[in-house]
């Protein structure tokens, strides 16, 4: 679930489902654009997460969260 952060264009709050894991689980988030270029890969501890989206050009992007066990992805719009 991707929800609006305080101004949609610094950036997004992201909430992944996946699957509930140990403690010192590392998730790989990342923003890939229609051509399948990444413009954005972070990792992360957390299943919430916020996104820097204000260097990102307006468009349509996939956000990918992933742990190596499991993948989640989401539609992301973005328009300054």
């Amino acid at each position: 679930m991707i929800t609006e952060g305080e101004n949609i264009t610094d950036e997004m709050s992201v909430s992944y489902g996946l699957a509930e894991s140990n403690t010192s689980q590392v998730y790989m988030v990342s923003i890939i654009d229609l051509s399948g270029n990444k413009v954005f890969v972070t990792k992360t501890a957390t299943k919430i997460f916020t996104l820097p989206i204000s260097g990102i050009k307006d468009g349509t992007y996939i956000v990918t969260a992933t742990d190596n066990k499991s993948i989640w992805q989401s539609m992301l719009i973005v328009k300054h």
